[in-house]
């Protein structure tokens, strides 16, 4: 076979448009070359196009691009139109939906089952009327589904037909509801979602206290055996317990706790799930945390990230969290078993000094975002002639201190921004909290550099 004769072959030339696939103008060249390079090029194409490109195209042809697309994202009241738009189009090879929003007025409710093919892999719902023919859809033809995000689905759908939806797709992986869906979310659904034998992710909104948890425990052999990533709201109390279920589940890498309730010892207890590579802790109320508590964390060897922080979502500010004994000591010691780690979120009032950000940049090499709210003198940085931070890419911080010793080991704002961009060279965003005006300063001649 000669070489222009494999130049037409279907399987070849998809391989060398996947190539091109982040070269846009490239790619849009070549599918204009002849009628075979263009039914395979538009397959690439189009893969990733949105909602707003198919509709400008005309009618007629809207079907050859409709079939060629994988993703679909509806962003709001905006998208409304496309929703009757697209009911005739067969959509050959979607793979994910995502929702925004969906609220028909005056009565009149498109028909989304067009939009939910067989093909479907991942569907998401981000607010709206959602209605119980939509999840029947799903469950009787979309036998690929592996994925579903639910948030604020109205009130059409009871729990009872919401568990027995549940219960009747066996093979998701990755089950997230959150916020406004805890009337969906009763005792007896939680309980099934915890007895899902092949579940990786779940994150839900509904409140996980100590009682739930004992009745797991006692009605369920091995809840959640393939856990990767989970993500809940939980009381206090009932930490000890969730971790004690937690622990054999090796599989286990991401855990995000909103946490309701008095903190005493949490740490300890969680320290224990050394499989985990990202943590995040988020605290309802005030905390007081101990030098225990960060000590504890040391046998967390794999994390990337660990995030102590507020909830948000609750009022509460960025100094609501309190850990009066820490020292520096104790944060090498602690930071020194983690070597892996490559994102930082500490919302911690406590008296930590430029020596613990010195101990960042000797253990965590990897770093790319850190947040720690203390204002550090960098003008007592240890004297080495070394990159402080090679892959820091953002960085929130109190603010800086100029106070020295004498004026000579005093920086003028200009001249430290200049150093702090050279010893982070992939530095891209310094946000700062004070409002002093050598902190301002500096953010302002950093933000000025090219």
């Amino acid at each position: 076979m000669e070489a222009r004769d494999l130049l037409r072959l279907p399987e070849i030339l998809q391989n060398v448009f996947e190539q091109l696939d982040s070269d846009g103008p490239s790619l849009f060249a070549v599918v204009q070359v002849n009628k075979t390079w263009f039914l395979n090029g538009i397959a690439v194409l189009w893969q990733k196009a949105n909602t707003d490109a198919l509709a400008q195209v005309s009618e007629e042809r809207r079907q050859i691009y409709a079939s060629c697309i994988h993703k679909l994202i509806f962003n709001g009241p905006g998208d409304e139109a496309y929703y009757m738009s697209f009911q005739d189009l067969v959509f050959t090879n979607l793979r994910e939906v995502s929702i925004d929003s969906y609220r028909p007025k005056n009565g009149h409710r498109p028909n989304l089952l067009p939009l939910l093919p067989p093909t479907l892999e991942e569907f998401s719902f981000y607010g709206g009327d959602l209605g119980f023919e939509v999840l029947d859809h799903l469950r009787t033809n979309c036998r690929r589904l592996r994925s579903i995000l639910i948030d604020s689905p109205g009130s059409d759908i009871t729990p009872t037909a919401f568990l027995n939806f549940l219960r009747s797709c066996p093979i998701l992986e990755s089950l997230t509801f959150v916020v406004r869906m805890e009337h969906l979310l009763p005792p007896e659904t939680i309980l099934h979602l915890f007895s899902r034998k092949n579940l990786r992710s779940l994150e839900i909104s509904a409140m996980i206290k100590e009682d739930l948890l004992d009745q797991i425990s006692a009605t369920i052999d091995t809840p959640l055996p393939m856990i990767e990533r989970l993500i809940l709201p939980i009381t206090a109390s009932a930490i000890p317990t969730m971790i004690t279920l937690l622990e054999p589940r090796h599989s286990l890498r991401e855990l995000s706790l909103s946490i309701d309730g008095t903190t005493r010892d949490i740490f300890t207890h969680i320290s224990r799930l050394t499989s985990l590579e990202k943590l995040e802790l988020k605290f309802r109320q005030e905390a007081e945390l101990s030098s225990r508590d960060l000590a504890s964390l040391k046998q967390l060897t794999l994390l990337q990230k660990l995030s102590i922080v507020t909830d948000s979502w609750y009022g509460l500010n960025t100094s609501s969290i309190h850990a009066m004994d820490w020292t520096d000591t104790d944060f090498d010691a602690a930071i020194s078993h983690m070597p892996r780690l490559r994102h930082l979120e500490l919302q911690v009032q406590c008296p930590l000094f430029v020596a613990a950000v010195a101990s960042l940049s000797h253990h965590c090499r990897s770093l790319e975002t850190c947040e720690m709210p203390q204002i550090f003198n960098f003008n007592m940085w240890p004297d080495r002639d070394e990159i402080w931070f090679p892959n820091l890419q953002e960085l929130w911080i109190g603010g800086f201190d100029n106070d020295g010793d004498d004026q000579n080991t005093q920086n003028d704002p200009r001249e430290f921004a200049a150093k702090l961009k050279a010893k982070c060279p992939r530095l891209q965003d310094l946000n700062v909290y004070s409002e002093d005006p050598y902190t301002e300063a500096v953010a302002a001649a950093f933000n000025a550099l090219d």
